[in-house]
């Protein structure tokens, strides 16, 4: 699959990527729809501080491909809306109609 990524401050590139199967509490959407937005410039211009290299793109819509141990929701086939949430640091998972 492609993946926008940041490798370094104000650098990005459209690269294949193979992911690892999903770890605890985890799950892998197989993403239909996602975009590039204002919030992911600011992570790849180093205004908002996060981890690099990162895979951009973090709002989007997909199907639920794999789950990890632990997670009691999130069945595979499901589709699934997503959001990052900046205070946690995390993707949340939204309910699909």
């Amino acid at each position: 699959m492609k993946a926008a990524l940041a490798l370094d401050f104000g650098k990005l590139s459209v690269e294949d990527v193979t992911l690892e199967p999903p770890r605890s509490g985890e799950v892998m959407i197989r993403m239909a729809a996602t975009g590039v937005c204002h919030s992911d410039l600011s992570v790849l211009h180093g205004i908002v501080p996060m981890p690099l290299p990162l895979a951009l793109g973090h709002e989007g819509a997909g199907v639920v491909q794999a789950v990890g141990p632990g997670r009691d929701h999130g069945r595979r086939g499901r589709p699934r809306d997503l959001v990052f949430h900046s205070r946690l640091r995390a993707v949340l998972f939204l309910r699909s109609p």
